[in-house]
């Protein structure tokens, strides 16, 4: 359960980042709270097509994953960089 728990924040953090809707009260309120149902929804979807298990190394996946997140942001600006090179030049 505590990894649902994490995924779920994840995703609710991931959200708000992206949203940039953390106001609560007012025209906001709706907007974030349908931001909750989509990121509950999605950790109940990941519960039962099996996208997290009881069982496994998780820290060690995550650990691979602080790893691997510079890598691909680096190949993404260079692939941006050449995309702007070749529309540009």
């Amino acid at each position: 359960m505590f990894r649902y728990g994490i995924l779920f924040c994840g995703l609710l953090v991931f959200w708000i980042i992206l949203s940039g809707h953390i106001d609560v009260t007012g025209g906001d309120a709706y907007l974030f709270s349908c931001g909750v149902v989509s990121c509950f929804a999605a950790t109940l979807l990941a519960r039962r097509v099996g996208f997290i298990y009881d069982e496994g190394p998780f820290f060690a996946i995550l650990a691979r994953h602080y790893s691997y997140a510079p890598w691909l942001t680096w190949q993404i600006v260079l692939s941006s960089w050449d995309v702007t090179k070749c529309v540009w030049g």
